[in-house]
């Protein structure tokens, strides 16, 4: 016999049950013989109740939500890492509807629009006034451009809007060497002078700039402005400075004359890189609503008669 047999010769047994006669008879549930269970039949008379597996224990149930949760956000911290948003910029103005007339050529002026007050009872009058329309987004850091590096183009994409479309020099027919500085002394800058020195269809300083002929127009009022500024990185060393702005001006007829407003929607882009000393410009959107159509002089002529039609 082993010696790890605890039973031997003189060793005392372990305290065991034995299932004798007396055990099984004292035992209140009694299994039936395997014939009695063999025709057992289920009772009628007696709903069966349906077998339905126990619910999975709590933590069980939270672990598919856990790793839903997980893999949520790292796809979400993944494209935080692969496409960081860019700042959200401020919201721009709703486009004004452009009032509607049946107005012919020649018919009298308009004479709802006050010269002292000229923007009361429009849509505009809530613009605000001139550079406090221009409100810049938060600069950061795209596409190798650091966040310094951002904010100068943003202050200079400003400094542009001034100078092409709230400059009084500008918009009255003078210099516009202000903006021009801006622009790429490269085919950026030679390409607006051409358009200067001979506006044609092809190539309109409109797109550039707002010009009204000071022999025919004066401003009775600040300019009014509403729009957004933006910016992305469209490739490596590259950053694009997108403007779309509205710009209303009360225009009036020079000597004193009727005031009619032109809403001008100018849209385009200042694009930037580390080798130009100036922008690269792309006009993509530029529609004047109270303006005559059909002009190829370089100027804004107002329609102080009707004022409804949008020239772009």
């Amino acid at each position: 016999m082993s010696d790890r047999d605890p039973v031997g010769p003189g060793a005392e047994e372990p305290d065991l049950v034995r299932l004798d006669e007396d055990f099984i008879r004292a035992a209140t549930i009694q299994e039936p013989p395997a014939r009695e269970r063999a025709l057992w039949v289920p009772d009628p008379r007696l709903p069966l109740e349906p077998l339905t597996p126990a619910p999975p224990p709590r933590w069980h149930r939270a672990v598919p939500a856990v790793l839903a949760a997980i893999a949520l956000v790292g796809g979400l911290a993944g494209a935080v890492v692969l496409a960081r948003p860019l700042p959200s910029p401020a919201p721009a103005a709703a486009p004004p509807v452009a009032p509607t007339s049946t107005a012919a050529a020649g018919a009298a002026p308009r004479a709802t629009i006050d010269p002292a007050d000229p923007f009361a009872g429009t849509p505009y009058a809530a613009y605000a006034d001139g550079v406090a329309g221009i409100v810049l987004p938060e600069p950061a850091a795209v596409g190798g451009f650091s966040q310094t590096e951002v904010a100068a183009a943003l202050q200079r994409s400003r400094a542009y809007l001034i100078a092409a479309d709230l400059e009084p020099a500008t918009l009255l027919g003078g210099s516009a060497a202000a903006a021009g500085a801006l622009l790429d002394p490269g085919q950026a800058r030679q390409a607006l002078d051409t358009a200067l020195r001979a506006p044609s269809a092809v190539l309109d300083p409109l797109a550039w700039l707002t010009r009204f002929d000071p022999t025919e127009t004066a401003l009775a009022a600040p300019v009014k402005v509403a729009g957004s500024m933006s910016y992305t990185a469209p490739g490596t060393g590259t950053l694009a400075v997108h403007l779309d702005y509205l710009l209303v001006y009360a225009a009036q007829r020079a000597g004193g004359g009727p005031v009619t407003l032109v809403v001008l929607h100018h849209v385009f882009d200042l694009v930037s890189d580390h080798v130009r000393p100036g922008f690269q410009f792309n006009a993509t959107g530029h529609a004047a609503t109270g303006a005559i159509c059909g002009s190829t002089d370089g100027y804004l002529h107002p329609d102080w008669t009707a004022g409804a039609f949008a020239c772009d």
